[in-house]
């Protein structure tokens, strides 16, 4: 096995799981939080579940607005149909 594949099969994956973000944004913020503790990588992109919103899955301009690295939209609905 590669050392790369080694590091990344090693690596500590952590998952945060945050509320609706229309009324109070807190994706920022807890973003520069794990950062700053370390348990986030700078820029790292983030995978982001908009399942709630149906219509509007593919909006993400709420969750992108004042984060720094770019999101993915795992896009569950459109999978799922």
């Amino acid at each position: 096995m590669k050392r790369r594949e080694r590091r990344r099969r090693n690596a500590v994956r952590h998952v945060v799981l945050l509320g609706p973000q229309s009324e109070r944004p807190t994706l920022a913020e807890t973003c520069r939080g794990l950062e700053q503790s370390g348990a986030l990588t700078a820029g790292a992109p983030l995978a982001t579940v908009t399942a709630g919103w149906q219509e509007r899955e593919g909006e993400r301009e709420l969750l992108d607005r004042g984060l720094t690295r770019p999101t993915i939209d795992l896009g569950l609905y459109a999978r799922a149909e």
